[in-house]
């Protein structure tokens, strides 16, 4: 089956408003993608000057340093998610209300962690190996996969206050790793790496994904799953701006163009095995799927089909990243592989 298969019509429709953190793209006409294939357009360069003090200029840089303890940043949002309707949306949007249990139980219901499981099994990921949840916040997705029989689990969380409720629930089960010292004292144990909306916290990229690359055995995998993109100037200063708690809450957040992070993660020791692009399985793989309804340009059940035999090796879905990323640099148009639920990497060889 090829990409042009499961459109279902090409509309030259206008773009459809962004939801919060995801940005659906405007159409999908598989011609846009044909053509830049065999008879590419220039690449866009923007040429023009601006302003002085023009958006990007104005942007506050956050860090993370800046702000508090995430136990008091949690206190503040709940108590502003009363009033303000953008933290109560994404209260709802994270199924952050009710409490502590309450909260783990509702994601362990979402089934994002079964669906997971089921994906990572494709790649021989089963539940008797060892697999670390890198940057685990409240550490929701480990305590899903323990509940469904996975034994050998390790949560690591720099912070220990996001995780002080796992270890009230899971005990024993789980593995918790705060200290950074401890994890990076962790060498070639690990079959397998998940990581759920983590690495656009990380302020150098490469550096954290060596000292994560040196926790697994040769030729484990990394699930990256649900990161946060933005591809032009004008894309990352909405990201950014519209952020609900990166400057009100001082977290260190930043959206990149994915091929941005697969080049920083591929340049230390990785490669890109396998992508699942947005609206593959209804976006079981995220919490925020409810965010990006389906477009009626796109057959569900074929682009299942499509991703199904095409996710790994050549011409699969990392071909067809690849080639989107190409089309998108040339002329506007849909995003779909290039917003992509998961990206699975995997450790490879270094000469």
């Amino acid at each position: 089956m090829t990409l042009k298969n499961f459109l279902k019509r090409s509309i030259p429709a206008p773009p459809i408003p962004a939801p919060p953190l995801l940005t659906p793209p405007p159409s999908l006409d598989a011609s846009v993608l044909t053509a830049a294939l065999n008879r590419p357009d220039p690449v866009l360069i923007e040429t023009r000057p601006g302003e002085t003090a023009d958006r990007i200029d104005r942007l506050p840089l956050i860090k993370d340093e800046d702000g508090g303890d995430v136990v008091d940043i949690w206190e503040r949002m709940q108590i502003d998610a009363r009033t303000d309707p953008v933290i109560a949306d994404l209260f709802d949007t994270f199924h952050l209300w009710g409490s502590e249990t309450d909260r783990m139980n509702a994601f362990v219901e979402l089934g994002v962690g079964k669906a997971l499981a089921e994906f990572i099994g494709r790649f021989g990921v089963k539940p008797e190996h060892s697999i670390a949840d890198v940057g685990c916040g409240s550490g929701w997705l480990a305590y899903s996969l323990n509940c469904i029989g996975y034994k050998d689990l390790v949560a690591m969380e720099p912070n220990a206050g996001a995780t002080m409720l796992l270890k009230r629930l899971a005990g024993d089960r789980i593995e918790i790793i705060n200290d950074l010292d401890i994890w990076r004292g962790v060498r070639n144990r690990f079959d397998a790496l998940v990581s759920m909306a983590t690495v656009h916290h990380w302020e150098h990229i490469p550096w954290i994904a060596i000292e994560a690359r040196r926790t697994m055995k040769p030729g484990a995998y990394w699930f990256a799953v649900m990161e946060w993109f933005a591809d032009t100037p004008a894309e990352f200063v909405e990201a950014m701006n519209g952020h609900p708690t990166r400057e009100r809450y001082k977290m260190y957040e930043w959206a990149y163009p994915a091929s941005a992070y697969v080049d920083l993660i591929q340049s230390v020791g990785f490669t890109l095995n396998a992508v699942v692009p947005m609206y593959y399985r209804n976006n079981a793989y995220m919490t925020v799927g409810a965010k990006a309804p389906l477009p009626d340009t796109v057959d569900q059940d074929a682009l299942n089909r499509l991703v199904d035999e095409n996710l790994t090796g050549p011409n699969g879905t990392v071909e067809l990243f690849w080639a989107e990323v190409d089309a998108r640099r040339r002329a506007p148009g849909y995003k779909m592989f290039t917003r992509p639920q998961v990206m699975v990497f995997q450790r490879t060889a270094v000469d």
